[in-house]
């Protein structure tokens, strides 16, 4: 009798979700030959179970279920399987899987691809006897409701969930003769996830630095300090709250981007100024420009030679001002402490309100891939040790993602060895993406560590290290 496949499913991250949010669940489709009709019943059997709705089909429906979009699709049986199952199983799998599937006796696995957004779950094994197998050990692994339930959700920041140490920013400022003070909790995630964020951005967009949503629970709970430390100090007026959080910016460190980053020219986002304890002109004005806009403002960015500063609009001020779509938005210098809304510092007093570009943080549409789950799966079998990564990408975004995951195990400092990639595939806005990557465990390496990498545009933007 074979010996049992013995199958350790490890939960490393998972995205909280509200109980009391319904979620439509949706219809998938169990493919399957007549050979192992008896397994695509039990599963049939243990998903209805769970309140999914399934029905078995026959190989030659795959392709137009594929094109009708129905989601998700599971299929029984390996490269060889009988009465087209192999053909179709082949085309998702890489040479390293199917040898695998061939030659590894007692070995059963299960596979997780994306085709025209289609999560395709291919359930095999060395034999019919190690699919069914296969099938019982799936039901263990806590995937169903992802691969199930309606793809637009509640969108909760994941970095802000994430089992990480935080970073404490503590600040002091001076604000009408007082000294107040304030700590600023960070994840150390959330700070890497905008570290790694491209920076190349021309400087008549740099206003969706000020508007990307990832941060929004730093800065909402930074103004919420800010505005309880000005109310406690008795600076209840609005004038005098808006003051208060002008001195809290202005009072951050000037430094040159080239000093700090090794760049001529390196915006940082909101977290990076904080974490930072400073900046240029262009990082203080975007984080004030952030600041003032949670506080309800509405504010403009000021593109001059050589500098940027802030704009706000108000009704009842007075000094240097733009008029911009109706509207008199007034200038806020933010690389010294002191000046006031309206105040022109001398040496851009020479030029004249033509020289004065405005750039107005407007919606613009982006893609924002986040990893929101990740299951770590070991697969013991005669013939060595399998790892499966699964991982659930997350566009929290409003423009399509086209992505790829790469999984590896954590060798010698930063080194990663052994990588296995996904290949690209596209996230849509406010949709979540399941896929799985195989590895075989190196028993030379002791520890059981592996990295996983969300990749965009060639570039990292997320990262997860998981044991198992």
């Amino acid at each position: 009798m074979r010996r049992l496949l013995l199958l350790t499913v490890a939960l490393m991250l998972l995205l909280p979700t509200d109980p009391l949010l319904s979620r439509e669940r949706s219809s998938g489709v169990i493919i399957s030959n007549s050979v192992d009709l008896p397994a695509a019943q039990k599963l049939k059997e243990f998903l209805e179970s769970q309140g999914y709705g399934v029905e078995i089909r026959g190989p030659e429906e795959f392709w137009d279920l594929v094109s009708g979009g129905v989601n998700p699709i599971f299929i029984l049986g390996g490269p060889d399987a009988y009465e087209g199952i192999g053909e179709i199983t082949r085309q998702f799998l890489t040479e390293k899987e199917i040898e695998r599937l061939r030659s590894w006796r007692g070995f059963g696995n299960f596979y997780i691809r994306i085709m025209n957004n289609v999560e395709v779950i291919i359930l095999a094994g060395n034999t019919r006897e190690e699919t069914s197998q296969i099938v019982e050990a799936f039901r263990d692994i806590e995937i169903l409701e992802e691969l199930f339930k309606k793809r637009d959700r509640r969108r909760v920041n994941p970095f802000l969930q994430r089992e990480t140490p935080q970073i404490v920013m503590s600040y002091t400022w001076q604000f009408r003769g007082e000294t107040f003070h304030v700590d600023v909790s960070i994840p150390e995630s959330l700070i890497q996830y905008y570290r790694d964020r491209d920076h190349n951005i021309p400087h008549e967009e740099w206003y969706v630095l000020a508007s990307d949503p990832l941060d929004d629970v730093v800065i909402s709970t930074l103004v919420r300090q800010l505005t309880d430390l000005a109310r406690d100090a008795g600076y209840t007026s609005e004038e005098s709250m808006l003051e208060f959080a002008i001195r809290f910016v202005q009072a951050l460190p000037y430094s040159q981007d080239v000093a700090t980053t090794g760049f001529d020219e390196y915006p940082r986002f909101p977290v990076e100024t904080l974490v930072d304890a400073g900046g240029d002109c262009e990082d203080t004005s975007i984080l004030m420009a952030t600041l003032l806009m949670e506080l309800g403002y509405d504010v403009v960015l000021f593109l001059l030679p050589g500098h940027v500063a802030v704009g706000v609009a108000l009704e009842d001020c007075s000094g240097f001002y733009i008029e911009y779509e109706g509207k008199k938005y007034y200038y806020l210098e933010t690389t010294g402490y002191g000046w006031n809304i309206g105040e022109l510092p001398p040496p851009l007093q020479q030029y004249g309100k033509p020289m004065f570009t405005v750039l107005h943080p407007v919606y613009v549409p982006v893609s924002l891939p986040v990893i929101s789950k990740v299951l770590v799966v070991s697969i013991e079998s005669e013939s060595g040790v399998i790892v499966d990564a699964v991982v659930i990408v997350e566009n929290l975004g409003s423009k399509e993602a086209v992505v790829n995951v790469s999984a590896g195990f954590k060798g010698a400092g930063v080194l990663i060895i052994h990588t296995e990639n996904s290949g690209n595939f596209t996230v849509l806005p406010g949709e979540a993406c399941t896929i799985s990557i195989t590895l075989k465990w190196p028993e030379v390496i002791k520890h059981r560590w592996i990295a996983i990498r969300l990749l965009s545009e060639g570039k990292k933007v997320d990262e997860i290290f998981a044991n198992f």
